[in-house]
């Protein structure tokens, strides 16, 4: 209510355009970076997502694509699946 760095808000009552969201919403910015670690924890591949929520702001303005790509994730992932199939069919016809 009495605005400056120390305000807060209702989630209900906040508005969407804010401009400091991270710290009006959640507290201090070291606040913020906890529940980020926390989010990180539980949803490692960032798929949930909502406007000003945690980590929101690595998402496109309409929130529907990230902006960082998981290509590298997924191109390893693959790499790595293709990896063990090769050793799994080299290992059987060795035995």
């Amino acid at each position: 209510m009495a605005g400056g760095s120390q305000s807060t808000s209702y989630m209900n009552e906040a508005n969407p355009n804010e401009p400091d969201w991270q710290q009006k919403f959640f507290g201090t910015m070291d606040n913020y970076n906890r529940l980020k670690l926390i989010k990180n924890t539980v949803d490692p591949n960032g798929l949930f997502v909502c406007r000003a929520c945690v980590e929101s702001e690595d998402w496109s303005e309409d929130l529907n694509c990230p902006k960082t790509s998981n290509t590298n994730k997924m191109n390893l992932a693959v790499k790595l699946f293709l990896i063990m199939n090769i050793f799994l069919l080299l290992f059987k016809v060795y035995l």
